[in-house]
């Protein structure tokens, strides 16, 4: 049997839990306002809601927030960011097809497609892992923002 939390937070802030093993998807249904999973495709996240809302259902709960984090690699063509993505990650294959599949790797259309393809999921917030900072931010605001 789950244990309360103590001290109990303040009801004004939301609680969120981060993590994808049984034990990690029971404690947030049991007792958090938000959950953030690994960065996932918009087929995953999905699945990974609809778990996590059959689980709410049977405690009584519904209103869960749900965030995703994604690598934000953005350059003029597809091909320029997956190159400059290999330049990063020399020798990881297996990471660069990840990143592929779950970032938002690409031009500013690619991009904003990834993006409104998990509006379709029911997912609350998009967590976006950039570097470098302010130059990736930039190019956001300027080429990607406009598109959503």
């Amino acid at each position: 049997m789950a244990r309360a939390l103590e001290p109990k937070p303040s009801s004004d802030i939301p609680l969120w839990w981060g993590g994808e093993s049984e034990k990690s998807r029971e404690l947030a249904a049991d007792h958090f306002d938000g959950w953030l999973m690994n960065s996932s495709t918009s087929e995953e996240v999905t699945r990974k809601i609809d778990d996590m809302e059959e689980r709410l259902f049977k405690r009584g709960r519904k209103g869960m927030k749900y965030a995703v984090p994604g690598i934000l690699l953005i350059e003029k063509t597809d091909e320029i960011a997956v190159e400059k993505l290999r330049k990063f990650l020399p020798d990881n294959k297996p990471a660069i097809e990840r990143i592929e599949r779950t970032g938002y790797v690409g031009s500013p259309e690619t991009v904003a497609s990834k993006i409104l393809e998990k509006d379709e999921t029911g997912i609350s917030y998009i967590i976006f892992q950039c570097a470098p900072t302010t130059p990736t931010l930039e190019a956001f605001k300027e080429n990607v923002l406009y598109l959503l």
